[in-house]
């Protein structure tokens, strides 16, 4: 039998061999499958993303030939995304805030300005609600640290499970 060193990806030979120790080769075609998200969800606050760079990544992530260092760092970018999306409509408060004044750039006599001189008051924003993340199983932890990234204030949470032997 002879061995084959490569396999096209749409085509691949097959020898088999028969009673009387006839080769037949015969021809497996295989074809490509595209995986589209065809998800309809049962609640309307759900949201499927369809955007090129979340679907380019995910293809990644879906890939066996991904290793192991490359798939968490593409499900830390994944979840980037996915937590902008998730967090756009969380309510703000306005809070106090001190920026430094750019008029303490352009100064010529920076020895007699104060740090009282170099920053003047601003309003600025905060996230108003309490967040509580709560990841599921392998992928909802490694997504976890980079939510708290985004989301810094935010507590965690685990769920725990169990099932009786009886069942």
């Amino acid at each position: 039998m002879k061995h084959h060193s490569s396999i096209d990806l749409t085509t691949a030979m097959e020898e088999k061999k028969t009673d009387d120790d006839e080769i037949i080769e015969t021809s497996l075609t295989t074809t490509t499958t595209k995986v589209e998200p065809n998800f309809t969800a049962p609640y309307g606050n759900v949201h499927v993303s369809k955007h090129p760079v979340l679907s380019h990544k995910l293809s990644i992530l879906r890939s066996s030939s991904t290793s192991p260092s490359s798939f968490r760092s593409v499900l830390r970018e994944i979840t980037f995304h996915l937590g902008y999306e998730a967090t756009s409509t969380l309510s703000t408060r306005d809070i106090p805030i001190t920026v430094p004044s750019a008029s303490n750039k352009t100064s010529n006599n920076a020895s007699t300005t104060t740090a009282e001189d170099q920053h003047i008051e601003a309003m600025g924003h905060k996230i108003a609600e309490r967040i509580a993340l709560i990841p599921i199983l392998r992928s909802g932890l490694g997504m976890v640290d980079s939510m708290l990234e985004l989301v810094d204030n935010a507590t965690v949470h685990h769920i725990g499970m169990y099932r009786t032997k009886a069942l």
